[in-house]
């Protein structure tokens, strides 16, 4: 059989228009590191980290898959304008060997691709890009377990006007 977990959900998006008068002199800028792939055997990847621009303008980090469902996406932020990530792909356990749809697909975002799922046994693929989650590993029968894929870091763009 064919034993998925679930992928990892994708960062959230904050947009922010700010003046120089309103950064200030300075902002501390925080560009996260995505999650971590769950460790082989069944366990939960570690969420990605909020990405931030002091307090101005904050995107949270996404969920990792956990071993029956995909991450939530990241919760809305603050800035003028948020939203929230997208979840990864569900988790599969299969016993039949043929008629299988490959899940565990990590969610991707609007600037980084979620990771590819795997069609033979190993640890889940990485996600690319900014944001996006990685996907679910897989394990094939007697194959052993398999660890999960890491997410993307954030992403920041800065665009002060005067």
């Amino acid at each position: 059989g064919f034993i998925f977990g679930g992928g990892g959900g994708t960062g959230s998006y904050s947009r922010l228009l700010a003046s120089a008068a309103t950064i200030g002199a300075s902002q501390t800028v925080t560009i996260a590191a995505g999650g971590a792939g769950g460790a082989a055997g069944g366990n939960t990847g570690s969420p990605g980290g909020a990405s931030s621009v002091g307090t101005l303008c904050i995107g949270n980090g996404g969920a990792g898959g956990a071993a029956l469902a995909g991450g939530s996406g990241g919760t809305a932020g603050t800035g003028d304008i948020t939203g929230t990530g997208v979840i990864g792909g569900p988790a599969i356990t299969s016993t039949i060997n043929t008629n299988v749809a490959y899940l565990g697909q990590g969610a991707s975002s609007s600037i980084g691709g979620g990771g590819n799922t795997r069609s033979t046994q190993g640890t889940g693929n990485a996600a690319t890009g900014f944001a996006a989650g990685g996907a679910s590993g897989l394990s094939v029968s007697a194959g052993g377990t398999a660890a999960g894929g890491a997410g993307s870091g954030g992403f920041i763009i800065v665009t002060e006007y005067i």
